[in-house]
Formats: C-alpha cells, structure tokens, sequence
C-alpha cells in the first residue's frame, strides 16, 4: 500500500491515479508498539502488536511483515 501510494517517476499526474492509505500515519514521538502501519493496514490482526521479524523476500530485499511468509 505504501508503494502504491507513491508516483511513478515521469508519469504525469493526469495520467495516473494515486492510491490513498486511510487512516493517519502513525506517531514519530510516540509510535505504537509492534508493527508501525497495523492501525492502517488491511492484513493486521492481533500479531502485529508484536514487533514482526525481518525476512528476506528477494535477494538483498527485506520485509518486516507477519502476512509475509
């Protein structure tokens, strides 16, 4: 979603449509325990108020995600 949320380089804005998260990003000062984006995402569940493992996806490309497996 936070990919998705992005603009792909040398598109033109009227061009593309932007995905929007719903939901306010979470706080720097005080961020929420466990995964930072679960308030916001559609695969949390209660796992994700614990802090997610690392794990490699791709070659030199990591996640921290508990829908990952």
């Amino acid at each position: 979603m936070l990919i998705g949320a992005l603009p792909q380089v040398g598109d033109r804005y009227d061009e593309q449509q932007l995905s929007g998260i719903e939901g306010r990003p979470p706080s720097l000062l005080n961020p929420p325990t466990g995964c930072r984006f679960r308030d916001r995402c559609p695969l949390a569940h209660d796992r994700c108020a614990e802090a997610p493992p690392f794990r490699e996806v791709a070659e030199g490309h990591q996640v921290a995600c508990w829908a990952v497996s």
